[in-house]
């Protein structure tokens, strides 16, 4: 408790430009605001409330909305290392509407944290959120070893650092810790590498009883043997739509068809793909995508068409979502597309936004149409250096 009296006292001293002698001026010594400030004295509450005022903050001390916002803290980090969004979000409700009284209370930090945590994983968020991350890096010192733990996970996530998930993963070493470092390797293509973490995830998470964060797990791990091995790919999925059955979690069992469906249509499998596609009970965008792609593999061109007109009623208004429709179709619409100088400009611009902003996987599968326009003109060594550097798997 008193060190985060001390770091909300610092913070708001440093924020507002005040020197430790023009706060402390008439209330206390100015070796005595130093020892409140790094938490090395429990400083009376008269002292507090006169500090206090002086910043224009409050401090809550209400007996029963603490034991409220303990009880929601203690609910919210259950939710959070199990990876239950849903139970997550619908609990966090409540601290975002007590949000002023929370970040005057002992349980700032934990608030923060949780607002970091849907950023990051719950709404998945591809830009950098600065302001949340520099807002706990001033709590740093005051942070127990689990907040600190996942402070760095989550910090490592947002930032692209690899050194984060492992310093957090010495500190605090748990299930989730080593999914989010597994799920994080095997996005930047890393899949021999994730491999290690993320059955080390599943494995800690079943014994910690943490079945949603166990599914999530082994599906990540299913997703990596997608670039490395169809029969532990197979075998993987099959365990991903048992426990997700068992969870009543559809969602993962038509990710699981939907993914199984794709690799097989990047073999070159297009009949063994459309079997396990049909299986997705959820139709959206980047399904009728795959199902476009399979129906072209086909031949069936009048039902491919339909599917990417499916696809963009459904697909929302993000352009690199739309423009892997947009590709399909013109090749559907164009039988020469190979040397179209337009087919050919969209989809190079489709892969290289690919890079930047989506994982491996999706480069991977949007290789092939690259590498077929590349041999159409005969530039081989360009073909080659692609296939190079996309078909090694770390």
């Amino acid at each position: 408790m008193k060190e985060l009296i001390g770091a909300l006292i610092r913070r708001e001293r440093i924020r507002r430009h005040y020197s430790q002698s023009g706060l402390c001026r008439g209330i206390c010594a100015v070796s005595y605001l130093s020892k409140i400030e790094l938490g090395q004295t429990e400083a009376s509450k008269e002292i507090i409330k006169l500090l206090f005022e002086r910043l224009g903050l409050s401090y809550e001390t209400d007996e029963v909305f603490l034991k409220q916002a303990k009880a929601k803290k203690d609910l919210l980090y259950e939710a959070l290392y199990d990876l239950n969004e849903d139970l997550f979000v619908k609990e966090l409700e409540w601290m975002k509407q007590a949000e002023k009284r929370l970040l005057a209370s002992c349980y700032a930090i934990d608030y923060r944290l949780f607002l970091l945590y849907e950023n990051v994983v719950v709404l998945d968020h591809d830009k950098l959120d600065e302001a949340g991350l520099e807002e706990l890096k001033d709590f740093c010192n005051d942070m127990e070893v689990e907040q600190y733990a996942l402070y760095l996970c989550l910090s490592g996530w947002q930032k692209q650092e690899e050194s984060c998930f492992r310093k957090a993963m010495k500190l605090y070493p748990n299930a989730l810790l080593f999914f989010f470092y597994g799920a994080w390797l095997a996005e930047k293509g890393y899949y021999v590498k994730s491999l290690a973490q993320l059955d080390h995830a599943y494995a800690l998470a079943l014994q910690e009883c943490k079945l949603h964060l166990a599914l999530k797990a082994k599906y990540h791990l299913a997703m990596a043997y997608t670039n490395l091995e169809e029969s532990m790919m197979l075998e993987s999925f099959r365990q991903c739509i048992a426990l997700a059955n068992q969870l009543s979690m559809a969602h993962y069992v038509d990710m699981a068809y939907y993914n199984i469906a794709a690799y097989y249509l990047e073999q070159g499998q297009a009949e063994e793909a459309l079997r396990h596609l049909e299986k997705c009970g959820h139709r959206d965008g980047f399904y009728y995508h795959k199902y476009a792609c399979i129906m072209e593999k086909l031949g069936r061109l009048e039902e491919a068409k339909g599917a990417v007109e499916q696809g963009l009623e459904s697909i929302g208004d993000i352009w690199i979502d739309r423009q892997m429709l947009e590709v399909v179709h013109y090749r559907l619409t164009h039988p020469d597309y190979k040397s179209d100088p337009l087919y050919i400009e969209q989809l190079l611009e489709l892969f290289a936004q690919l890079q930047k902003q989506r994982p491996k996987g999706y480069v991977i599968f949007h290789l092939q149409y690259v590498l077929e326009v590349l041999e159409a003109q005969r530039k081989y060594k360009e073909a080659y250096s692609l296939l190079k550097k996309f078909s090694y798997i770390s």
